[in-house]
């Protein structure tokens, strides 16, 4: 079952001691109580989201994404921006920030970007997708484990496998074929992207998938990473103009780059550990976009 993100952008509010709840918006059934009101001493503002998915659908086993509150300072718009990770309906995320203005704090918006997590993907068993059956002809051997695979097919979506199970190629000729330095979760995962029964890419799998894909030589898994990404990914935007840069997902990079708006938004990127590891023509699509 492949998630579709949820996101929302509120409009701006003012905020005070008197203020309790500020807005309720249900998007895609989705429902979030946002509060928020000024605390110690006029100094901070503490607010809440309460989200609830009950009318939403009923696999649905949770959601993970970020929250984001904007807010104006004396030059800028700064967004304070915090992962979250939803386990029960009506949970309430906290936060606390430092009011930075003078007061009457000055008016703030928000917006969240979720992914539904489904609560098959805990069902999912790779010992059962990968036992012996009368279309397998090949036994790897994983992390002490066995993959009962079909050359042919595994060979159909990488040169990797071509080359190893070709007749000039002593592991070829095993009965079974050791793989090194990846656990068996990990190369299951990877190999069940690909396969009939197919597991979806996640945020949480992400980087390891593309990893292992680029080790093993299998672009179709490359690709459906990117599609992750394009659509149903809440990972944060240096991080992901990074992952596009490494693995050469050029609708990816093309977009990322696109939601650059202005200097600032490159000032942050420029502080970035992700930053540090671009390449060089993509610091120059930066730079290119930028002028434009």
């Amino acid at each position: 079952m492949s998630a579709a993100k949820i996101e929302y952008s509120s409009e701006k509010f003012s905020i005070s001691a008197n203020t309790d709840t500020i807005e309720t918006k249900t998007i895609n059934r989705l429902t979030c109580i946002w509060r928020g009101k000024v605390i110690d001493n006029r100094q901070s503002i503490k607010y809440s989201w309460q989200f609830d998915w009950k009318e939403c659908d009923e696999d649905i086993d949770g959601f993970v994404g970020h929250v984001q509150v904007k807010r104006p300072t004396v030059s800028a718009t700064e967004n304070v921006r915090f992962d979250v990770e939803l386990r029960r309906r009506n949970q309430i995320i906290e936060k606390v920030i430092v009011n930075v203005n003078s007061f009457p704090a000055p008016d703030v918006a928000f917006d969240y970007c979720l992914v539904p997590v489904y609560a098959l993907e805990d069902e999912f068993s790779l010992e059962e997708m990968f036992l012996p059956s009368e279309k397998t002809d090949a036994v790897l051997l994983v992390d002490g484990k066995k993959l009962h695979v079909n050359k042919a097919f595994l060979s159909f979506h990488s040169d990797y496998f071509t080359a190893l199970f070709s007749s000039k190629y002593k592991e070829g000729q095993l009965d079974e074929i050791p793989i090194e330095d990846v656990s068996f979760e990990d190369f299951g995962l990877l190999l069940s992207t690909i396969y009939p029964a197919s597991v979806f890419p996640t945020d949480k799998t992400i980087e390891k998938l593309l990893e292992l894909a680029d080790r093993f030589l299998i672009p179709s898994v490359i690709r459906h990473a990117e599609h992750h990404l394009l659509r149903n990914s809440a990972i944060q935007h240096e991080k992901m103009i990074s992952l596009a840069d490494r693995y050469k997902m050029k609708k990816l990079l093309e977009k990322s780059i696109r939601e650059i708006r202005n200097i600032e938004d490159v000032k942050k990127l420029k502080q970035t550990a992700e930053f540090k590891q671009l390449s060089k023509d993509t610091k120059l699509m930066i730079l290119d976009e930028l002028l434009n």
